[in-house]
Formats: C-alpha cells, sequence, structure tokens
C-alpha cells in the first residue's frame, strides 16, 4: 500500500446514478475558485452509463437561485435560473434566464461537452445588463454575446451596445502595490509551494461596443457626454481598448466659472489612453480657452486666451 495505486479499466463498462438536490456552493468550497463565487440551488436525476473514456450522462437538471461573481472584471450575475439536460456526452442549457442584480437581464443556451477539459459555449443576448464596475467605470450593455472555453480559461465575444456609462478620471493616481521578492534560507519544498501566487482564473475579451448616448464623464471639473465606438481584448484586468469617444456636449468648471466645452476627443491605443478637451469661456473683449491634453487618468490644463494674456492674469 505504500505508495498507494489504483487504476480502473478505461473500456470496460460502467454504470451508476448521480442525485443531488441542495446548494452548489458547499460543493464549491472544495475547489480554489480565487477572486470569483458561484452558486445556487441545484436539483439533478442523472444516470451514467458507458465506458470512463467515453462516458455518457442522460437526465434532467435545474438550478435556482443561482449567482456568479468576478471581482476581477466588476461581473456580477444572479437570480439565475437554468433548466436543462444531460444527453451522451453533452450536458445541454436548454434556457438560462439572470439578471445583473439591478434593472439587466439576460437570456441564453449552451452545451459543455464531458470530456477533459470541459469544454462549453454558451450564446445568449443581455438587455440593459451591467457588464463591468469599478471604482471608476461602470457600464450597462445590450445585444447578442457569446462566451466559450473550459476549464483553463474563456473568452467573451458580442457586439453590444452601451446603453449607459460612467467615466471618472480619479483625483489621485493610486499607488502600484509593489511584489517583494521572498528568499527562503533551509526552508523544506512543501513550505516554499505554499507561497506560490495562484493565477486568476484567465477571462478574455473580444467585444466590439458601440454607443450614442447617456455615456458620461466626469471629474476633475470635467463633466461631459460622449459617444464612440470601442473595442475592448485583453484579459481580466489587462483591458486593452481601441477606438475613439468623442464629445457631444458637456462643460468644464474652474474657479467658480463655467467652460462651453467646443470638441474633444478620448482616443485609445494599445494599453494608453489620450483625451485632448477643449472648453472655451467669453467676457467682454476676451475669450478664455482651457485644454484637458494628457493621459486619461492624469491629464494636464492648458490656458489660453484671445488677446493672448500670461498664465497668471488669466487665472
Amino acid at each position: 500500500l505504500n505508495p498507494f495505486h489504483i487504476t480502473f479499466p478505461e473500456n470496460d463498462p460502467i454504470s451508476g446514478q448521480c442525485t443531488i438536490v441542495g446548494h452548489t456552493e458547499q460543493l464549491f468550497d472544495f475547489i480554489n475558485l480565487g477572486s470569483q463565487r458561484v452558486g445556487g440551488f441545484l436539483s439533478c436525476r442523472l444516470l451514467l452509463s458507458g465506458s470512463l473514456d467515453s462516458p455518457s450522462l442522460h437526465g434532467p437538471l435545474t438550478i435556482q437561485k443561482g449567482f456568479y461573481e468576478n471581482h476581477f472584471v466588476g461581473i456580477t450575475v444572479s437570480e439565475a435560473s437554468i433548466t436543462g439536460h444531460a444527453e451522451g456526452s453533452q450536458m445541454i442549457i436548454d434556457e438560462a434566464t439572470a439578471t445583473d442584480g439591478a434593472k439587466g437581464s439576460s437570456t441564453s443556451k449552451g452545451t459543455c461537452h464531458i470530456k477533459p477539459g470541459l469544454p462549453f459555449v454558451l450564446e445568449g443576448t443581455i438587455d440593459h445588463f451591467r457588464v463591468i464596475q469599478f471604482d471608476w467605470l461602470t457600464g450597462i450593455c445590450s445585444g447578442p454575446f457569446k462566451i466559450s472555453g473550459d476549464l483553463s480559461g474563456c473568452l467573451a465575444q458580442g457586439k453590444l451596445t452601451l446603453d449607459e456609462a460612467d467615466m471618472a478620471i480619479p483625483d489621485q493616481i493610486p499607488y502600484d502595490i509593489p511584489i517583494l521578492p521572498i528568499t527562503f534560507i533551509h526552508e523544506s519544498a512543501a513550505h516554499i509551494e505554499q507561497f506560490k501566487y495562484v493565477q486568476p482564473y484567465p477571462f478574455r475579451y473580444d467585444l466590439d461596443i458601440h454607443g450614442d448616448h447617456n455615456i458620461h464623464l466626469s471629474g476633475r471639473g470635467l463633466d461631459a457626454e460622449l459617444e464612440g465606438d470601442i473595442h475592448l481584448t485583453g484579459q481580466n484586468l489587462a483591458v486593452i481598448a481601441a477606438g475613439a469617444l468623442y464629445t457631444k456636449k458637456g462643460k468644464f468648471s474652474f474657479a467658480g466659472k463655467d467652460f462651453t466645452i467646443n470638441k474633444g476627443e478620448i482616443i485609445f491605443s494599445d494599453e494608453k489612453s489620450f483625451m485632448n478637451i477643449t472648453s472655451t469661456v467669453d467676457y467682454p473683449g476676451l475669450t478664455i480657452t482651457v485644454h484637458f491634453r494628457g493621459d486619461l487618468k492624469s491629464p494636464q490644463l492648458i490656458f489660453e486666451s484671445n488677446p493672448s494674456l500670461p498664465t497668471s492674469a488669466i487665472l
């Protein structure tokens, strides 16, 4: 018995039955999901046949009051109701509905294949669904989507319409938390293994997003409404945006004065974002122009006037 070893014939016929009635979050307590939480009330009665190398399942499956939270990408799914069944080597989701915890809703169908890696595909539509929520960015979208992947990672694709969005320019840039190197001296390999960083589940994006109303940019005196198109790619928090947003209207408040935004744009390229917004205020015989220019997270103010005056006189 030392070392203990056991094998099963992969081609011999097998049979069995699996009946589950209970909360799945208790089952997932044994699995390290990192920044994710998943659960719900599961009810199923599955019959197993075939062999280990080619198993076959049959039977109904339902989930009520399901939920999923991904803190890395700011996604929350709640009140999920799933009806499905097992059919041979596939778990088929006949219908799945869910909310975002507010006014948003989603409907979808999908398939999970019973083979190594558990590859899956989920396709559907969202309606006014909160797809991202951070301190500085909130986005609510509608449109078709597709999520495919397996246990090693997944990819979200879609052509979405941005119903609402709020972007905030931070008053202060947060500090990056440094990763301190750890050197072990005379420690066993088993002890060192405990300190290895566990990578989060790879959640990748390939999303085309269009918005022409209710896209707001605020912070540091700015209050603007935007429109435009963005293509999002990346993984987890490493989001890469390409495209541009243009100002429709807005104002910039400074020293008790409101400057009218004449034109502006926010350009996204690779991992950088550049903004250039121009606003003006008119006085008798004098026009003052303010340029908000630079990186989206740390733009600079540039003052001009016509006729020309020094910055100290403008302020």
